[in-house]
């Protein structure tokens, strides 16, 4: 039974969950995502699982920040959250230096009328990436949690692409498990200038990152008995 309380977002993603049959595991040590007040989460972005799973890690806590040609790639994605302007779908490039246009316009989304949930998910890398390292971020959105004084918190993830697979089009339904790790709130009142604010945000997303990938991945429940999880996981 669907409760017609539950936002768009929200129905998409747990259906999704029930459809694709994909367990999640969390990570020694890993905190739980920020509640108490409005927080930019960073997060790595594995394939397009990502902007369902991790609502579901997230609590259905999250708007998601995602690059305008996503909505045409998957249109039902821009069909499911149009309402409830969950994912806010924005066009890159062509802002130079200046960045506070863009800033006001994340403002104007975030603090609008519609929206019903508080936080706020991007991807830094700013492109998929299932390599062993992270790839350089992009410090936009960092930036702007600075200036707008808005606290972060990081989000990794490991076998994201075991369960959809876009680029090698793949799908798993067999139950497959998905590590993820959420960071410490990192409060940008704590740090005395921008730059000082990046690099720690950076350092952090590179620790994380590495402490996600070096995980033991998971087998599926059909391979789990042949299976034994290294000592050092």
């Amino acid at each position: 039974i669907i409760d017609p309380k539950l936002d768009a977002m929200t129905l998409w993603t747990q259906n999704l969950q029930n459809f694709l049959n994909f367990k999640f595991s969390e990570s020694a040590g890993s905190k739980q995502v920020n509640l108490s007040s409005k927080t930019l989460i960073l997060a790595n972005h594995r394939t397009m699982t990502d902007t369902f799973a991790y609502d579901i890690v997230c609590k259905h806590s999250i708007n998601i920040l995602s690059a305008d040609r996503v909505k045409h790639l998957l249109p039902f994605l821009y069909l499911a959250t149009k309402n409830v302007q969950s994912v806010w779908f924005f066009r890159r490039g062509g802002r130079g230096g200046n960045l506070e246009p863009f800033f006001q316009w994340v403002d104007s989304i975030w603090n609008g009328d519609k929206i019903v949930r508080q936080n706020l998910l991007v991807f830094p890398e700013a492109h998929r990436n299932q390599k062993s390292e992270p790839l350089p971020l992009k410090t936009g959105m960092i930036r702007y949690a600075f200036q707008r004084k808005i606290k972060t918190q990081l989000l990794m993830s490991k076998n994201m692409e075991l369960v959809f697979n876009e680029a090698q089009k793949k799908v798993n339904t067999r139950g497959q498990c998905i590590k993820y790790f959420f960071g410490d709130v990192i409060d940008p009142k704590d740090f005395k200038t921008e730059d000082e604010f990046c690099e720690f945000v950076e350092q952090k997303f590179k620790e994380g990152f590495y402490k996600i990938c070096l995980l033991y991945t998971s087998p599926s429940p059909r391979d789990r008995q042949k299976s034994r999880m290294p000592s050092s996981a």
